[in-house]
């Protein structure tokens, strides 16, 4: 899994633990960029492979609401696994006129053994990008302009050639 983009389910109930509205906790709480935290619950009735999303800051700990079964599955086993995912708001929808009811999309990220999580930073994707151009440019150019057989003869790739007599 590289990155997993995806809904919380259950944000119009109320939190079982602190007894608060959950539109209220995102209204407050919930940012693009705010991290929650994944904890599986064996011991939910409805769903015994459910994967609850919680928020902790400085007011309080919040249980938002749940990943969706098919979602669960896969990122459960890997929170099985040991594996650390890093899971991000990445947008708080609603809250409006004609749409007064608050969702929140999220991105589920696998974190690599070094604490970061699989995404190719911006300065990783101009380094790529820059190999990439000088790749074209050093190899790919020439043939198009007549010299790049000569290139490749050069290196072995192409036989060398020999004018008959």
């Amino acid at each position: 899994m590289e990155e997993q983009r995806t809904k919380i389910k259950g944000v119009t109930r109320d939190d079982p633990h602190t007894g608060m509205n959950r539109q209220e906790i995102i209204r407050r709480y919930l940012r693009p960029g705010t991290k929650l935290i994944p904890r599986l619950e064996p011991d939910n009735p409805a769903d015994p492979e459910a994967v609850a999303l919680w928020l902790e800051n400085d007011k309080g700990q919040f249980h938002l609401g749940y990943l969706s079964h098919e979602r669960a599955e896969t990122v459960g086993g890997m929170l099985r696994a040991g594996q650390t995912l890093d899971v991000t708001v990445s947008e708080v929808t609603g809250g409006v006129k004609g749409k007064p009811t608050r969702g929140v999309n999220i991105v589920i990220r696998e974190v690599a053994p070094g604490g970061k999580s699989r995404r190719l930073s911006l300065g990783r994707k101009l380094l790529i990008g820059g190999l990439v151009a000088v790749f074209v440019i050093c190899c790919l150019l020439p043939l198009c302009f007549g010299t790049g057989d000569l290139i490749l003869r050069e290196v072995g790739v192409l036989p060398t050639w020999t004018p008959g007599p």
